[in-house]
């Protein structure tokens, strides 16, 4: 899942160049709704990883893109561990998750939540996501300042890998 279309045009490359196979690209955004949102990054020409549909995270160029809902990717498979990494997007997904009775199919999920001042604060309320769905959390943080982007790493489980 890769919604910046410069860096999905790099990990089609990669994945063709190094001859891997059974592999599913989705060159979308995660949300909490199929259709389309805003994605903002840096620009056309850097590789930059760093983009977002909220324009605070992402930086000054804009596109749309398709949007997809976790649920429907996950239908009813069972997953040892998802990997989440959504530039600002956690409550969208956290909320499709648990709407469609999903947040079960996994035992783990380990989430890159990114803070910042300026952005909504959806951590307490996504603890409580996990909390309420009977899921134990570690964290990883490190301070820089109080007004820089702080990512915050948390592994959800029900049990340990």
């Amino acid at each position: 899942m890769e919604p910046n279309p410069v860096i999905f045009r790099l990990l089609e490359k990669n994945i063709k160049d190094n001859n891997l196979t059974n592999i599913t690209l989705f060159n979308c955004c995660l949300s909490n709704k199929e259709g389309f949102e805003d994605f903002f990054f840096e620009n056309e020409s850097t590789n930059n990883l760093s983009g977002s549909i909220y324009e605070t995270r992402g930086n000054e160029f804009q596109v749309k893109v398709k949007s997809i809902k976790l649920s429907s990717i996950m239908k009813d498979e069972l997953f040892d561990l998802i990997k989440i990494d959504v530039e600002g997007a956690e409550r969208q997904i956290f909320q499709d998750l648990v709407e469609n009775d999903k947040i079960k199919l996994s035992d783990s999920y380990f989430i890159e939540y990114h803070h910042h001042s300026n952005m909504e604060n959806v951590f307490s309320e996504m603890i409580s996501f996990f909390e309420t769905k009977g899921f134990k959390f570690n964290l990883r943080s490190v301070f820089k300042k109080p007004t820089s982007f702080q990512d915050i790493l948390i592994f959800f489980h029900k049990k340990i890998i």
